[in-house]
């Protein structure tokens, strides 16, 4: 994996720091500063930096903690040890380590600012890394906190006794990552079940890089792999050739999308296969029918929702504008529902009302800019 530059931050944690860090030293520091560095611990484990500089004299590695994945009141005694390590490994390897919580970052940003002079200096100078990284083939993924400890949470369900569980974490927190590592973790051939083809590919990616040991394989109308260790499948397409299987076939069942699950075809799916466990993702486990997922799913593995993620930095804040225009849209609809389409300019939506029906548009402007185009349903379309 390429070290990160200062401006490719993925969490509002890291956006924090770096402005923090420009802040007391200039935005032009900031050119070395590299974002999730890539570090070996005593034991060879591959490691992250959360964010690594390199100056004439030393290595300075900087850990930014969330009060809930590092206090050690509240992370399990293996994770906390896990910690330790990661710091003990860094200083062995002669790395000066400084660590400050998220809330510091929030709550008292000129504290964190003097603290950062007082131990780099008034007018630190920086270098670019030297490329003396070991070697290494493929890519290696490590887990978030969250996502370790969902990991940690399934393995004890299982030993537990327990043969089903769901993941209800929001969209970009990485889901399919922990399920992938989950599955390795377990072993034995695994079922990927999907409502849409692009999904079986995008999971096949995060499959291929978290275990590049499996052999991986689709299942869909165009392709239909049947004994890789990994299958990607879906659920229209496995659902009408589940004869073609035998019930025993996989160990580990992975419902993508698992809102979804009380469908028939997926039931029909469940009833079919006997896998050892059953994990359900999803980032919305409210049905608009009512069905509630824990009656099917039964056991919360983790569960990191939107505010939450939003909350621990691991999402960026989200940021909403609200445009007034007079325009009526009540009597839109399309199948009984609203449907609007927003365009950026003019020429996106021209492009766009090339794949509709002439007769059935109706076009909504604010000024001079198209806000967006609404089309109506038809018994004659």
């Amino acid at each position: 994996m390429e070290p990160m530059k200062a401006t490719s931050v993925n969490s509002r944690a890291e956006e924090l720091f770096v402005q923090l860090f420009c802040e007391a030293f200039g935005p032009e520091k900031s050119e070395n500063l590299q974002v999730q560095y890539p570090c070996v611990d005593i034991y060879g484990r591959h490691r992250y930096i959360d964010f690594a500089l390199e100056s004439p004299e030393s290595k300075i590695a900087i850990e930014i903690d969330g009060e809930t994945y590092h206090n050690p009141s509240k992370v399990s005694e293996n994770k906390y040890a896990d910690d330790l390590l990661k710091q003990n490994s860094l200083i062995y390897d002669n790395w000066k380590v400084y660590r400050w919580i998220y809330s510091q970052l929030e709550k008292q940003p000129e504290k964190v600012k003097d603290e950062l002079i007082t131990s780099l200096g008034t007018s630190p100078m920086f270098k670019a890394f030297e490329a003396d990284l070991p070697v290494q083939m493929g890519q290696t993924i490590e887990l978030r906190d969250y996502q370790q400890e969902a990991t940690e949470n399934l393995q004890k369900m299982r030993e537990d006794g327990k043969t089903i569980a769901l993941l209800y974490h929001a969209t970009g927190v990485g889901k399919t990552i922990t399920a992938a590592t989950d599955a390795k973790a377990v072993g034995g051939r695994t079922l990927f079940l999907v409502n849409a083809l692009k999904l079986a590919s995008q999971a096949k990616e995060t499959f291929a890089k978290v275990w590049p040991e499996a052999t991986l394989g689709e299942y869909t109308g165009s392709q239909k792999d049947m004994s890789q260790t990994v299958i990607f499948a879906t659920v229209q397409s496995i659902s009408k050739d589940l004869e073609k299987f035998s019930s025993t076939d996989f160990d580990y069942l992975i419902v993508d999308e698992c809102h979804h699950a009380a469908a028939n075809t997926y039931q029909k799916i469940f009833t079919y296969f006997h896998p050892k466990f059953i994990l359900g993702l999803t980032a919305t486990p409210e049905r608009s029918d009512g069905e509630d997922m824990l009656e099917l799913f039964q056991n919360v593995a983790h569960k990191m929702d939107l505010k939450t993620a939003v909350e621990r930095g691991i999402l960026v804040p989200i940021r909403c504008v609200r445009v007034k225009t007079n325009i009526d849209l009540t009597d839109v609809r399309i199948n009984g529902k609203k449907t609007v389409i927003f365009c950026a300019s003019m020429d996106s939506s021209g492009r766009v009302e090339l794949h509709l029906h002439p007769g059935f548009i109706i076009r909504a402007r604010y000024s001079s800019v198209l806000l967006g185009i609404a089309f109506l349903p038809s018994s004659s379309w």
